[in-house]
């Protein structure tokens, strides 16, 4: 399997980011599949990955036949199926992330807890559907536990990844696993650092290094950066005023060098910010929700071709199940759409987009839909 819009580092294939947008301002809102909370599962809090026939891959946290959580995959058609359920056992529970292709089709994925120390697991599924287990975290092997976020990988097909807890402090570490399912501890986070605890994916860079967003208990939170020899730094340190607070989401870089992210909590109106760390590590707040577009942005953002950057919230907007937003080049915040129940239709997008070619987003929210149990949604562009 390949992504349907081609991203490429070395063999491996990853999970869409952005690389197309339509030049369009009115967009409509489509409602692709509704979650029941039965077997098929339930508040999906992942990104979505696709293929080159247009199937879109993602999990659900809960629900399922064994309620678990789920691994799923929607084609174009609407035809919706189960991959694998999780018994939440040895195999895993609670999928909080979306799911990545290797270069041979293989599907991998993180579940936070269950496995055999019952501290998370990396899943693995193959293009036949047979589902193993590639790794079992664990608190006494010092690798760390509730994995979360979305892997990410290099060109020789390695994975990394971060867990939110364990390591040798016991406040989360920076993981590698080779593609024969080798692993190595990049770093331990330090006991209640500001960038310690981290529950969002990686970005990496050309040069190798990895960026991320921790959140510890107690502080505002930090961006970090890990360099290929281990080196560690917090390129900024939030201290919950107008420059934000508890960042959740992960990271994107855009071509000059620059990171861009979010924070749930505090900025000008208490409702949380997008930020940026230029090149140079000048940080800035670039715009402050004020609740009519949106506020609590869990997500991160993600780039088009013209320099705009997308994301959601998961509150605000004109029915308050959050928005789906654009980010101009001159720091303008456009809602392209306000979610909301009512119609039972998707309530709070909790997870990064992911645009297509011709700039058509698409995305899950965790709730709303048939028994408010989440959806998966596209917003077109006309």
């Amino acid at each position: 399997m390949r992504t349907k819009t081609i991203h490429v580092i070395g063999g491996a294939l990853i999970w869409l980011c952005g690389v197309g947008e339509a030049d369009a301002q009115k967009r409509t809102e489509v409602l692709l599949y509704s979650f029941t909370g039965g077997s098929d599962g339930a508040q999906p809090r992942s990104s979505l990955t696709a293929d080159v026939e247009g199937n879109l891959y993602g999990t659900a946290t809960r629900g399922g036949p064994y309620s678990h959580g789920v691994v799923y995959r929607l084609s174009p058609d609407g035809t919706f199926k189960v991959l694998y359920a999780f018994f939440g056992e040895k195999d895993g529970e609670e999928p909080r992330g979306g799911v990545i292709f290797d270069a041979a089709g293989n599907l991998y994925g993180t579940a936070a807890s269950g496995g055999i120390n019952n501290a998370g697991v990396i899943f693995k599924i193959a293009p036949d559907g047979r589902e193993s287990t590639f790794h079992s975290f664990g608190k006494q092997q010092g690798d760390g536990y509730l994995p979360n976020g979305d892997l990410v990988a290099d060109e020789a097909g390695n994975f990394y990844g971060v867990t939110e807890g364990g390591g040798a402090n016991g406040w989360g570490t920076v993981y590698s696993f080779t593609p024969s399912g080798n692993e190595k501890v990049l770093y331990s986070f330090a006991a209640g650092a500001p960038d310690a605890a981290p529950v969002a994916g990686l970005v990496r860079d050309a040069a190798g290094n990895l960026y991320g967003t921790g959140s510890a208990f107690g502080t505002s939170g930090a961006v970090f950066k890990l360099a290929p020899d281990g080196t560690e730094t917090i390129l900024y340190t939030f201290y919950g005023g107008d420059d934000g607070s508890t960042p959740v989401a992960p990271l994107v870089m855009d071509k000059n060098g620059a990171l861009y992210g979010t924070t749930l909590n505090a900025g000008a109106n208490q409702r949380g910010v997008i930020f940026k760390i230029a090149a140079d590590g000048n940080e800035s707040t670039v715009h402050a929700f004020n609740g009519s577009d949106g506020e609590a942005p869990y997500a991160g953002l993600i780039a088009g071709k013209k320099g705009n950057l997308y994301g959601t919230t998961c509150e605000g907007g004109r029915l308050d199940g959050g928005t789906a937003y654009k980010l101009t080049p001159d720091g303008k915040v456009v809602v392209l759409h306000s979610f909301g129940v009512k119609g039972r239709g998707p309530d709070c997008p909790a997870a990064n987009l992911m645009i297509d070619s011709a700039g058509n987003l698409f995305g899950t929210t965790a709730y709303g839909g048939v028994n408010f149990s989440g959806t998966i949604f596209e917003i077109k562009a006309r």
